[in-house]
């Protein structure tokens, strides 16, 4: 008997800002979030900020899945606070549907501030 896994795999949707009205916008959060959260968090200039609290993890790191999403497929390490907030800045990504996932301790796990997809 074969059995077979299949990893759930997150997103982040990086979609074109709203128009401005009175203010220029300086980013918006990921279309994918859950509700409620700011992170993952796409600036103006398409730089993606990740942030996660894991107060007990010694790395954190975010890596982008498959060939062309814009996201390194080379982990990226988070820094951490003192108070156990991991965050980083990415470099520009293309506008789009970006599957990652987040490394912590070694481990791939689901970034909790997005939905999850399978695809």
């Amino acid at each position: 008997m074969i059995k077979t896994f299949c990893p759930a795999i997150l997103t982040v949707a990086i979609i074109t800002p709203a128009p401005i009205y009175a203010q220029v916008q300086q980013g918006y959060p990921a279309f994918s979030n859950v509700r409620g959260s700011k992170y993952p968090y796409i600036s103006s200039d398409l730089r993606v900020t990740f942030r996660l609290k894991a107060p007990n993890a010694r790395r954190v790191q975010v890596v982008g899945l498959g060939d062309s999403n814009g996201l390194s497929s080379q982990p990226i390490d988070l820094a951490r606070n003192e108070n156990g907030i991991w965050t980083v800045i990415t470099s520009p990504v293309r506008l789009g549907f970006h599957y990652y996932q987040l490394i912590i301790d070694g481990t791939q796990v689901n970034d909790q501030n997005s939905e999850t997809y399978f695809g």
